[in-house]
C-alpha cells in the first residue's frame, strides 16, 4: 500500500477532568491525499484510536479511554470528527429487516420513497420537519445492553426535500456490522483494552466539558 499526503510531527494538548493539561509531543500526524490500495492494514484510525499499535495516540495514555460525540450537524462545530465511517453498515439479514421496517414507517407518516442510486434507501421529505415522532431504532447487545439511534443517527439528509437511511449492506457476510459516527451522536463511547469491553451512556456531551 503506498500513501500520498501530508505528515507532520505535532503536539497534542489535552484538558485532563480535573481541569490539568497533559501535553504530549512528537506525535505523528497527517491526512492522506490519495491510496493507492484498499487494503488498509497498517492505518491506526483517524486520530489514532487503535488498540493493537503500540504507536497509535491511545497507547500512549493508558488502556481505557472515551469519546463523545455531540450534534454533528450543528452549525456551531468547527470539525466533523469521523471515527473512519459516517454511516452504519449492516450484514444483510439485518439490513433487511431495519429497511421493511422503516419503510412500513414511512407508509405510515405518509412519507414516498425515491430513487437516487442502487444501494440507496432515500425518501422525499425533510427529515428535521417530517419525522417528528418517529420511532427509535434499538440494538440489543447481550447481556442486557441496548444502544438506541434516533432520527439524527438513522438518516442524512441529501437535500433540503430528500433524506436517505444512514445505514447501508454490508458487502460481504464476512464483514463486521458497524455503528457509524451518526448512529453515535450523542453517546459518549468508552473502551477498556484490558478487559476487552466497550461502553456507552447517552449523555450531553456538551456537559462533560463543564
Amino acid at each position: 500500500m503506498t500513501i500520498f499526503g501530508n505528515l507532520a510531527l505535532e503536539r497534542f494538548t489535552f484538558m485532563t477532568p480535573d481541569k490539568d493539561l497533559q501535553i504530549v509531543l512528537n506525535i505523528t500526524f497527517g491526512y492522506a491525499l490519495r491510496i493507492s490500495e484498499d487494503n488498509m492494514a497498517g492505518i491506526y484510525g483517524i486520530v489514532g484510536l487503535q488498540a493493537t499499535n503500540p504507536s497509535a495516540l491511545v497507547s500512549l495514555f493508558g488502556r481505557k479511554f472515551s469519546y463523545c460525540l455531540g450534534n454533528i450537524r450543528d452549525t456551531e462545530y468547527s470539525v466533523l470528527f469521523d471515527s473512519g465511517s459516517s454511516i452504519s453498515h449492516l450484514k444483510e439479514s439485518g439490513y433487511e429487516s431495519i429497511v421493511e421496517e422503516v419503510d412500513n414507517l414511512m407508509t405510515r407518516f405518509d412519507i414516498d420513497s425515491v430513487y437516487i442510486g442502487d444501494g440507496e434507501e432515500c425518501y422525499q421529505g425533510n427529515m428535521d420537519q417530517d419525522l417528528d415522532g418517529f420511532p427509535l431504532l434499538t440494538f440489543h447487545f447481550s447481556q442486557g445492553a441496548d444502544f438506541e439511534v434516533g432520527v439524527e443517527g438513522m438518516f442524512l439528509p441529501f437535500n433540503r426535500s430528500i433524506f436517505c437511511l444512514a445505514i447501508h449492506k454490508s458487502e460481504s457476510e464476512s464483514e463486521s456490522n458497524i455503528i457509524g459516527v451518526l448512529a453515535q451522536q450523542f453517546y459518549n463511547v468508552g473502551f477498556d483494552f484490558d478487559a476487552n469491553r466497550i461502553y456507552f451512556q447517552n449523555v450531553d456531551c456538551d456537559a462533560l466539558e463543564g
